[in-house]
This record gives C-alpha cells, sequence and structure tokens, in this order.
C-alpha cells in the first residue's frame, strides 16, 4: 500500500514545504501539501504536468523541472509511473533535492507497479442510457483510465 509517509520524507529536506504525486495521466495519486492547497487545484495541474514532458524530445529527455514563482518553487521530477513534484524555497539544497527525488520515484515505481490495474481513484458512474430500465439493471459501469467496467 502506498502511504503518504515516503512525501513526508522529503520534509527531512530543510525548506521543503510539500509534495504531491500524479500518474502518467496526470490524476493525483498522492499529496502531502498543507491545506491551503485543495485537492482541486492539484487535479487541475495534473493533466498539465503529464504533458509537460512531451515538450522535450524523447531522445533527450528532461532528468527534472523546476518551475520558479515569486516565493517558491516547484519541483518536478519525472518517474516511469508518472511525476513528484515538491514546493521548495528558491534557498533549497537542489543536489540533496534531486537525490531525494530520485529515491522516492524509484520506491513509488516500485509500489505503483505492484498494484493491480483497477487499483485507484475512481471516476463517477456513467450515466445510464436514456430509456433504459434502472430498476431491472443492478450493474453500476465504472470508467477508469479509459477503460469501462461493470460490477
Amino acid at each position: 500500500m502506498i502511504t503518504v509517509d515516503v512525501l513526508s520524507s522529503l520534509k527531512d529536506i530543510d525548506g521543503v514545504y510539500g509534495s504531491f504525486v500524479v500518474d502518467a495521466t496526470g490524476a493525483l495519486i498522492l499529496r502531502d501539501l498543507p491545506g491551503v492547497i485543495d485537492n482541486g487545484a492539484l487535479r487541475e495541474a495534473g493533466p498539465r504536468i503529464a504533458r509537460l514532458w512531451g515538450a522535450f524530445p524523447e531522445d533527450d529527455p528532461a532528468d527534472y523541472v523546476l518551475l520558479e514563482f515569486a516565493s517558491h518553487q516547484v519541483f518536478i521530477k519525472k518517474f516511469e509511473a508518472g511525476s513528484l513534484c515538491i514546493f521548495v524555497p528558491p534557498s533549497v539544497n537542489r543536489p540533496a533535492l534531486r537525490m531525494a527525488a530520485n529515491f522516492v520515484g524509484r520506491w513509488l515505481d516500485k509500489q505503483l507497479a505492484a498494484l493491480p490495474e483497477v487499483a485507484g481513484p475512481v471516476s463517477d458512474p456513467a450515466p445510464e442510457p436514456a430509456g433504459s430500465a434502472a430498476s431491472g439493471n443492478k450493474k453500476k459501469t465504472y470508467i477508469f483510465r479509459g477503460q469501462r467496467y461493470e460490477v
């Protein structure tokens, strides 16, 4: 089971405010951030982060991306199954941050590879077609990562 403890360990680096993880499609997987940053904002940023890696050539991919803002930076490390995003001050020790992000990324890859394919957040049930008899059909349809599942 993936826990937020691995993200909390990043706070051992002086200045790290918090972090979150999105999968390769941009879906929010984990978060360890202050409450002022809500899940809605992270869900909105997730697909953009996933598309960010398409801006780099495949034969020479970037190791990480650093987004700089007035009061903080967002260090984004791509790993096999997604992206690790860490909020830091401009004065952060970057070699220590890169080393920790590499470690956490490798750990997350192992943990996410061990999960069953259908695990994870499931979207809202698909609406029933107009005119269908809802009382006669007890199966529910869910869409997860573009695949339809009936339960």
